[in-house]
Order: C-alpha cells, then structure tokens, then sequence
C-alpha cells in the first residue's frame, strides 16, 4: 500500500513537470529542455509576440507557447539560419545543431531570453528620419518604465528581455585617467619604442635629457603622470601591464566569426588593411593608401551638406582625453566609407545611434561593429592608438527595431575593456539653456581616419523631447558621435542632418533613456 502511494505521488510530479520541461521537437520527437534543444529552422510565433527559431527554443528559453496566431508577431520572422553545414548555413557554428546551453542561457540573469540564431548583414541599409514625436513607454503601478530590448552577439545570436527601468534620476560617471591629466619626468625609457608610442598615443610626452650622461649623449626621458601616491602608481604599472598584454595577444575569431568572413563580399583594399593588421603597441599604424579614392571622394562631394551649418568650423580633434574615448565603429556603406562613431561610457560600453548597428532592410544587426577608439590620421596613414576592439554584443530598444524613427540609440559591449585605459565620458539628462556642446567624430568629406570636433551654443535643451536640433557642423559618417557639455557628459547622440534647413538633430538623452542604457 505504502509502496503503491509512492508510485503514485511520484507519478503526479512527473504529470506536473512534463507540461514545462518537454516540448514537441522539430522533428516529431520528444526532447527535454535539458537535453537541449537544435537550430532546426521552423520559425513560431510565441504568445510573447516574438519569433523564435523553432518551437523548442521558445518553450525551452522563456516557457513560452506559440500563439495560435502569427499575426500577433506581425511583420517577417527574423533571418535565422540552420546550423547545419552547407551553403544555407554557412555562417553557423561549424555545424553543430545543438544549441549550447552557454548560448542559451547568456544573459537569463538580466533577463533575456533566447530567440535563435541570425544572419548578420554586410551591406547598408537605408537611412531612418527621426520623428518629432516618439510613443512613451510603459509604466508599472510604481511607477518605474517597463520597455523591451533586444541584444544580438557577435555569433549572430539574438535575445530578447521586457525590462523594468527604474524612474529615479541615475548618472553615469565618465572616468578620465590619472595620468591623462599632468606629466612629469620620471623614468628613462630610450630603446623601448611601445612606451614611447604609448606615451604619446595618451597624450603626454618625452623630453631628451643632454646631462643623463657623463659623455654628454642624449637620453630620452618619460613624461609620466603626476600620481598621487603609491597607490595610483601600482594602479598605473598595472593598467599599463594589462594594456601591453592587450596588444601581444589579440583575441582570435570564433569559427562563427571566420566563417561569416569567409562569406562576406570583396571589399575596398583599404578596408581590407584595417580590418586584417592588427597593431603590436599603441602607436601601431594601419597601411592605407592616402584618404580615398577619387570617385568615393566625387560622391562624398556630391552629398548635400546640409550638415554644415553656416560654414565649416569644424579642427581636427586632439589626441588627448576626451577624444580617446571617441572612436570610429568598422560598419562601412556601399562605397566601402566608414558611416558611424561611438563613444565609451563605461569600460567596456559603446554608445551610438541604433542605426549605426541595425541594417532597417534586412531586418538584422551589422556583422562588423568593431571599434577602434581614438583613432587618427597622420602622415597619410591611419593610426589605431589602442587597437581595434572586437565587439561582444549589442542592445537596442525592440521598437526601435520595429520602428526605425522612434528611440535611435544602441549600445555596443566590447570583449575588451580597454576605456579603463583610454578613459570614458559620463552621460547625463536634463533640460538647459545656453549650453556649449562639442561634438566629434569621423566625417566622409575627409581622408579616412581623420577625426574632426566642433562646437556650438544650444540655445535651449528639451530634456523631454525624444529629439533636439542642434547647430554643430557634421556630416555624413559622424552618426552616433557624441554631443557633451563642458563637465565631458554626452546629452545628445547626433542622428541626422535636416536636410533644407540649417541644423542638424540629435536623439536626447532623456531622464528615462539615460537609466534605461544604464543597464545594458
């Protein structure tokens, strides 16, 4: 009897269990959520109104089950593609089918859940118009935002998250190193070219001494930061440490990655040498030939430069902080022309424009989002101070994604850490007046690499408008380049010229925005 009951209460929790850890598979088969679930590609709609890449994955990833409906997922499933070797799936892992329970489960703890595996794009799609007027997320009965997100890695896998965001003002704090800031002679370094390319890349300096020697020879000496104490200075041998590390033993590309780039069309020479040379030290240069060629240059000319406003004031950046927190990202247009800059605000954080990591025609995320901080142009080549970063995964709003108008920001995670080297720039919201902005970034109508800034007075700031025009001259290539106040706070990511008029406009970085990239 006693035997029986057991039987029985054992069979119940099994009944009870089936319902969420087994789902039909693909193929007809029973499959367990633990045993892991495949890349087959039988898209369903779940009862979440998100496309998932087969039926598995949605019960599996968010205990989701498929609408009876797929027009509640509206619109064309995402490009997801099969894991099994051949042409359709060439960008795959390798052709394994399973999806790896590391995958799977990437970012649970910040809430996303997985959708499946996608073609990245290669080519650039259209360009979206900001609308004046944006909806208004969501709120909870606390009043906190509740707003969807969608992230996609660098492999092409995609996820999705209903976040909450909370409603209480947060500030994210730039950071500028100790040693960006004052310099004194300290070590002599002649011989070891990495640190005094390093030196210079940060902004400081070298002197040569005549007196170092008893033979009156020259010595070269380090302009080293003033540290206060020992502390900063084991900071600062540590940092420099882990940078030299940084650059001996640049991160290899996943099978995904070198398949994808096996896959992707023939590009300009030039792109092809920035994309394959890797920089040995800080001060590495990127062989290219002179800016671009001339019928790249002719197009660039023919674009309207309604950009410009009232003339061109536009120098060329300088090499120090803040400008090592700016970069150019590798996503390229039709003519093989860098189209967008970001900016770091945290150490591994890249903040742009949403449309600077999302292609509106092919419904994907770009394929290389890539990052080189600080670059600059001299002597007719491209210099890459600190590398080029490879990116880990980006975040943008999930209506952005539906509608390109509303929300055009992303934020882009490096694999590397490397703004606690070159620093990184705060965000803030808030309405103004009278605010002096600088913008900076990487403008087609220059040689490639050359970084320009420019300034302007924002005559009043709507901290409350999804988008601010404003009078600082860009131009195409400057998307998702940072607008800040003189405390180095990015307010505003520049989106678009306003073609007609004399202004540009920016997307605002409002109180909810703000804390809402916080947390991505």
């Amino acid at each position: 009897m006693k035997a029986a009951m057991t039987l029985s209460l054992v069979c119940a929790v099994v009944l009870l269990v089936a319902p969420i850890t087994t789902v039909a598979a693909a193929g007809g088969t029973d499959t367990t959520c633990t045993q892991g679930c495949t890349f087959d590609l039988r898209p369903v709609c779940g009862a979440d109104g998100e496309w998932y890449q087969n039926e598995c994955l949605a019960r599996c990833s968010g205990r989701v089950t498929v609408a009876t409906d797929a027009a509640l997922c509206g619109g064309k499933t995402p490009p997801f593609m099969s894991a099994h070797p051949g042409p359709a799936g060439a960008e795959s892992a390798g052709g394994n089918s399973t999806v790896p329970a590391s995958v799977l489960t990437a970012f649970v703890e910040e809430g996303f859940r997985y959708l499946g595996r996608t073609r990245l794009a290669h080519e650039m799609g259209p360009h979206p118009e900001p609308a004046d007027e944006q909806p208004l997320p969501e709120r909870d009965d606390k009043g906190n935002w509740r707003v969807k997100a969608v992230r996609c890695t660098a492999e092409g896998d995609m996820y999705t998250a209903s976040l909450h965001v909370p409603s209480k003002p947060f500030k994210i704090e730039g950071y500028m190193p100790p040693w960006m800031n004052h310099a004194r002679p300290l070590a002599p370094i002649e011989g070891n070219a990495t640190l005094l390319q390093f030196a210079a890349s940060l902004g400081l300096g070298t002197v040569r001494n005549t007196t170092a020697h008893g033979n009156g020879a020259a010595k070269t000496m380090l302009l080293l930061p003033k540290l206060k104490g020992k502390r900063d200075r084991r900071r600062f041998e540590t940092l420099l440490a882990d940078f030299l590390a940084f650059f001996t033993g640049p991160a290899q590309p996943q099978p995904h990655q070198q398949d994808q780039q096996q896959q992707q069309p023939e590009q300009p020479e030039q792109q092809q040498q920035q994309q394959q040379q890797q920089p040995a030290d800080a001060a590495a240069s990127l062989s290219a030939p002179a800016a671009t060629g001339a019928s790249r240059r002719l197009q660039a000319a023919g674009r309207a430069l309604h950009e410009l406003v009232g003339g061109d004031d536009r120098t060329e950046c300088q090499r120090g902080f803040p400008y090592t927190a700016i970069g150019q990202i590798q996503v390229v247009d039709s003519t093989g022309l860098y189209v967008c800059t970001g900016t770091l605000i945290a150490p591994d954080k890249v903040l742009t424009a949403g449309h600077c990591v999302w292609n509106i025609k092919r419904g994907a995320f770009y394929f290389n989002l890539n990052y080189a901080p600080g670059r600059y142009r001299e002597g007719g080549r491209i210099v890459n101070p600190w590398g080029v970063v490879p990116w880990k995964s980006v975040t943008v709003f999930d209506s952005f994604k539906r509608d390109p108008s509303t929300w055009d920001v992303a934020v882009v995670t490096l694999a590397k850490p490397l703004g606690s080297l070159t620093g990184y720039m705060g965000v803030a919201s808030g309405c103004g007046r009278h605010l002096h902005l600088t913008t900076a970034g990487y403008p087609q109508d220059k040689a490639s690499g050359t970084c320009m800034a420019a300034t302007c007075q924002q005559r009043a700031l709507d901290c409350d408008k999804p988008t601010n025009p404003h009078l600082c001259d860009t131009y195409s290539g400057m998307s998702g380049s940072p607008l800040w106040d003189g405390k180095n706070r990015v307010r505003l990511i520049h989106v678009a010229g306003v073609e007609g008029k004399a202004r540009n406009r920016a997307t605002t970085l409002t109180h909810f925005l703000v804390n809402a990239i916080a947390r991505w």
